[in-house]
Parts: structure tokens; C-alpha cells; sequence
């Protein structure tokens, strides 16, 4: 039996650092209006990106200036991003798929932009976006535009970084499909899968993949996970959650034995007569381990470092390998370190884990 070992540092730093070869679309909202004027402002687009974003429209002229005349800026998140374009009653394109345009109202013969300096606010949301792959929630995903090619999820970790394991979370890809963890020193990844200087194939397992590096020249800054599942029903490739990072192991394995409960998670009515009225919502796993504590405890106080603060309230979960050679593998929470002094200098400690459930 191989040693316990937990997953909780993921060296993807952000979303900003992620770019995939396609993304479903999601939608722009409709525009909030803050101003006197009459000319109407429309959305228009399929948005294109994986990130949600806020916009605003500003007018940067008065209203002696209509449609077609009148100049506007725009900012992403306010921060400005171009000033003095034109008004125009044909959409004007933005960025990410959007484009505006101006409804023609007049006023006096003029299309009037109002006395202040009108502006409007809308977002770009996206419901499969690949932000969604490191939020660790599994109820998000990230889902591609299509299956019909090769689509890759390239993460660069912003300086040289030893990766230990893969993990692919709630993901749809089927046993067809042929899966590569690829690493370079070089953004473009020239050339084919083998010629990488770091490539491992990655075997299917349904649902989720823990995936341990085996080549040796795992220590690169970028990082691509390509897929070639071209047969998927589904019509588009989905990951709920991507891990690529070290692992923390014990010093020992579960050896002083292990439970598993599994609980249903529901309402019941109960009327007079004794009656039962049971909804069912979920089912949840739990795990107790008690492992020798040895040096166990430091590696476990760092792995709560990595997934606990109290100042911006983060509280993430880790996955947890109880054997490592073996694929079982699980998303927990991960609540208390107990260290128990049996008697001298024996210790032990018992770990407790919750699933991370998913709506059904």
C-alpha cells in the first residue's frame, strides 16, 4: 500500500493566465441607462470570452452633437480601453464579440444625447467560462465551442514550476479520447505532442483523471492539456475543475484503518398519522483516516496554510489520494487537524473529509 496523499496547492494563478483553442459563447446584457438624453443605446453580440467583465459607454461630447456625430469612450472594468469613437446607428464593435449601436430618436430634428454626459453600464457573462475551472465549485464548468477539433487549455504559471500531478475534474470526455500533459519553456509549443520536451500521455478514467507526471522534466513554465475527443456526443468538451501542481504526502498510509459513511441528504414530512413525505436531494460521502502522526503534522498545518484565510475568507477544498497507486481519488473538505497522545510518545492523527457535492 502506498502513502496518503493530498492535493490543495493549484499553481494555475488566475484566470488571466489561462487561453483555450475555443470557448462557448455567453451573452451581454442589456444596457443600464445613467443620463437625459433620448438617443437609446442597444447590445448586440455573442460574447467570446471565458471571463465576465463590466462595461460602460460614455458620452464624451454634449447634446448639441446627435447620432453619428457625438463621441463616446469605453471601459472593461473601469479602466479605459478607447476614447473619441464615433456614435453610429450600425453596430460598433468592442470587444469579445459585442458590439453597440444607437437608436434614432430625435429631438428637434437633433438625436439628442441629454444635457449631461449620458453613459451606460451592461457585462459580459459567461456560464461555461474557463475561469470556471479553477474556482473549485463543482456545480461550474468550463466548456468548449466545439469537439470537432483539437482543443487545447494552455496555462502559463508565470516562472519555471515542478508539477507533480494533473487532475481533471467532472469532466465529459469518453474513452475515445486521447489526452496529453504538456509542458515547454516556450509559450507556442512548437510542433507535435511527442516533440515536447515534457509529454505524458494521460489515460481516461470516467468523470475524473488524477494524473501523476512521470517524465522527468517536469519543472516548466508552461503547461498545455490537449485534447482529441472529436467522437464526444456531447458536441463540445467540458472540465469542471483543473489542477496542476505538487502533492503533500504522508509519511505513512492509512494503515491504522480508514471508515467511509455515506449519508442521504433530504426533508421528510411526517404527517399525524406517522405518515412519511421523503424528498430526496444528494448524497454525500465522508471519510475518517487515522495515520501515525509522525512528521505528518507539519505537512498537514502547511496544507492548511495553502487552503484556509481568514482575511480575504477563503476556504477551499483539496483533493485527497488515500493510496497512491491507486485512481481513487476525491474533491473534500478538510475542517480539523486532531492530534491525539495515545500514551508516551505515540500520537496519532484522525482526519475527517466531506464531499464536495454537485447539484444533480
Amino acid at each position: 500500500m502506498a502513502n496518503f496523499r493530498i492535493l490543495s496547492e493549484n499553481f494555475i494563478p488566475g484566470s488571466s493566465q489561462i487561453t483555450v483553442t475555443s470557448q462557448k459563447t455567453g451573452v451581454v446584457t442589456n444596457p443600464i441607462k445613467d443620463g437625459t438624453g433620448t438617443a437609446q443605446m442597444l447590445t448586440t453580440g455573442a460574447y467570446s470570452t471565458g471571463i465576465d467583465n463590466q462595461y460602460k459607454i460614455e458620452i464624451e461630447s454634449l447634446s448639441s452633437l446627435g447620432i453619428g456625430t457625438a463621441k463616446f469612450r469605453w471601459s472593461r472594468n473601469d479602466t479605459i480601453i478607447a476614447s473619441s469613437v464615433v456614435t453610429s446607428t450600425a453596430p460598433v464593435v468592442i470587444e469579445n464579440g459585442i458590439t453597440v449601436l444607437w437608436s434614432t430618436i430625435s429631438v428637434g430634428g437633433t438625436d439628442a444625447f441629454g444635457s449631461t454626459l449620458d453613459k451606460w453600464t451592461f457585462e459580459g457573462k459567461n456560464l461555461f467560462g474557463f475561469n470556471q475551472m479553477i474556482d473549485r465549485k463543482r456545480n461550474t464548468r468550463w466548456r468548449s465551442a466545439t469537439h470537432s477539433t483539437v482543443q487545447n487549455v494552455t496555462v502559463d504559471l508565470g516562472s519555471a514550476k515542478t508539477v507533480q500531478a494533473l487532475i481533471l475534474y467532472d469532466h465529459n470526455l469518453t474513452s475515445d479520447a486521447s489526452i496529453f500533459l504538456l509542458g515547454s519553456s516556450d509559450s507556442g509549443f512548437p510542433g507535435d505532442a511527442t516533440s515536447q520536451p515534457f509529454n505524458d500521455v494521460v489515460s481516461w478514467e470516467e468523470s475524473k483523471k488524477l494524473h501523476y507526471t512521470v517524465n522527468t522534466s517536469n519543472t516548466k513554465q508552461f503547461w498545455r492539456i490537449q485534447v482529441n475527443d472529436t467522437a464526444n456526443p456531447s458536441s463540445f468538451i467540458e472540465i469542471g475543475e483543473l489542477f496542476l501542481g505538487p502533492f503533500d504526502e504522508m509519511v505513512r498510509n492509512a494503515a491504522v484503518g480508514y471508515s467511509q459513511t455515506e449519508k442521504v441528504i433530504g426533508s421528510r414530512n411526517v404527517d399525524v398519522y406517522g405518515v412519511e413525505d421523503n424528498r430526496f436531494r444528494n448524497r454525500q460521502k465522508t471519510w475518517k483516516y487515522t495515520l501515525p502522526a509522525s512528521t505528518d503534522i507539519q505537512t498537514l498545518e502547511g496544507v492548511f496554510d495553502d487552503i484556509y484565510s481568514s482575511t480575504d475568507g477563503k476556504y477551499d477544498p483539496v483533493w485527497i489520494n488515500p493510496t497512491s497507486n491507486s485512481t481513487d481519488f476525491h474533491m473534500v473538505f478538510f475542517d480539523s487537524i486532531p492530534l491525539v497522545h495515545d500514551f508516551r510518545e505515540n500520537k496519532t492523527i484522525t482526519l475527517n473529509f466531506r464531499e464536495v457535492l454537485k447539484s444533480n
